[in-house]
């Protein structure tokens, strides 16, 4: 599915609100995909909900949640994942609350016609 992604958190801080309303940063278009993986240390079976950001050339996800559950669903085109996300700190793997709002499709908002100021 294609989305703008925004995050609600960065390493368990909430998000300042600059950085969460940059809407169309081109850093935040990809690709979203949910589907069911044996997890990495949890040795059990996990949903995983992974963004792949069209800015990286790398063939591996730029973003990883965690049991991904749906928070909210807008009836245009919003929805908000939330689970938790992995991260290497000091050499243990920490465990972040993450939420992400979603925003479905790439395209632009539409941007008001200018007016004419001519003279008549």
């Amino acid at each position: 599915m294609k989305i703008r992604l925004s995050r609600m958190f960065q390493d368990g801080e909430e998000t300042d609100k600059k950085t969460f309303f940059a809407r169309f940063d081109y850093k935040t278009k990809g690709i979203l995909t949910i589907h069911r993986t044996t997890g990495q240390g949890q040795h059990r079976e996990m949903k995983v909900a992974s963004f792949r950001s069209t800015y990286h050339t790398s063939p591996e996800p730029s973003d990883v949640l965690y049991e991904p559950v749906i928070e909210y669903i807008s009836e245009a085109d919003k929805f908000v994942l939330s689970g938790f996300e992995r991260k290497p700190v000091n050499g243990k793997i920490k465990r972040y609350a993450q939420s992400w709002l979603c925003r479905e499709g790439w395209e632009e908002p539409p941007q008001p016609e200018p007016e004419d100021k001519g003279r008549r």
